[in-house]
């Protein structure tokens, strides 16, 4: 079995991956959904910058709590919540909710 430093080594490169799965799952949609929602080209791009524009943000939120409860459950958290806005903007109607979840 993997401990220490090694355990939460494996589990930090998983999380990684996995958000980084999240965020450039969009990129081989970005013509469909273009079409789909009626966007401009600078609406595109403010889509495809929102979580780049929310990953500073986050990481002041996250860092704290990182700090009082531990990073196996703080990269929990953080994976379902944004596993959940994943869901929300997949069923999107709107842009703005579209935006808002990305």
């Amino acid at each position: 079995m993997i401990h220490g430093k090694w355990k939460n080594l494996l589990l930090a490169t998983a999380m990684f991956n996995l958000g980084f799965v999240i965020w450039f799952s969009f990129a081989p949609f970005t013509g469909g959904i273009a079409d789909e929602f009626g966007l401009s080209v600078a609406q595109l791009g403010l889509v495809s910058s929102a979580a780049v524009i929310a990953v500073p943000v986050g990481r002041i939120l996250i860092g704290p709590l990182t700090d009082k409860y531990g990073a196996p459950v703080t990269a929990s958290v953080t994976l379902v919540v944004v596993g959940m806005f994943s869901v929300i903007s997949a069923f999107a109607t709107t842009y703005e909710v579209f935006t808002a979840s990305g």
